[in-house]
Parts: structure tokens; C-alpha cells; sequence
């Protein structure tokens, strides 16, 4: 069971990206009153946002989530979901990952 987050007060001095055991991890790096600490996040998916063509036709951009969840990327980039979404009436695919190499 995941323990609840805690609240931090500090100023953020940089975020960085990792891989352990075939998995991301966030790095947060912030000085609290405590000085300098290194938070990590295991638990946080990279992820990125891609516009749909509006070309397409609706059964293809409905079928476009799975075809790219089935997709096999270079460099052991795993998707490990693939959803769309529409804000301000734009379609988006949010694109999520088990991992991102350095």
C-alpha cells in the first residue's frame, strides 16, 4: 500500500529523468529548510500530449489509441497507454510511458 503523499516546502531547483529497473523515475531536486534533498517519484509516468491529424476519418482516429499502444518503438521506449482527449474541441492523444531512455 502506497503511503499518502507528504507536503514539501522548498524552492525547486531542477527535475530530471531516469531509468531503474526498466522503469522512470522522477527526480526532484529542491532546497527545503532542511537544505539541498532529492525527492523521487517512481510512481509518475512520462507522458506527452500529439495533435490529431484532422484529416482523418472518425474510425481511424477511434482506432488510433490501441494501434499506437501496439506499436513497436526504437531504443526500448515502452507506451504503456495511449488515450485520447478533447479540450477546447481539439482532439489530443496522450501518450504514456513505462519508460523513456536517457
Amino acid at each position: 500500500m502506497a503511503s499518502a503523499p507528504r507536503r514539501i516546502t522548498g524552492m525547486l531547483l531542477d527535475v530530471q529523468m531516469r531509468e531503474e529497473g526498466g522503469k522512470s523515475v522522477v527526480e526532484v531536486y529542491a532546497r527545503t529548510s532542511k537544505g539541498r534533498e532529492v525527492f523521487l517519484d517512481r510512481q509518475f509516468p512520462p507522458y506527452f500530449y500529439i495533435t490529431a491529424n484532422d484529416s482523418l476519418p472518425a474510425k481511424e482516429l477511434s482506432a488510433l489509441p490501441k494501434k499506437l499502444e501496439e506499436e513497436n518503438f526504437p531504443e526500448g521506449i515502452r507506451l504503456s497507454r495511449a488515450e485520447k482527449v478533447l479540450r477546447e474541441g481539439i482532439i489530443f492523444f496522450k501518450l504514456s510511458f513505462f519508460r523513456i531512455p536517457d
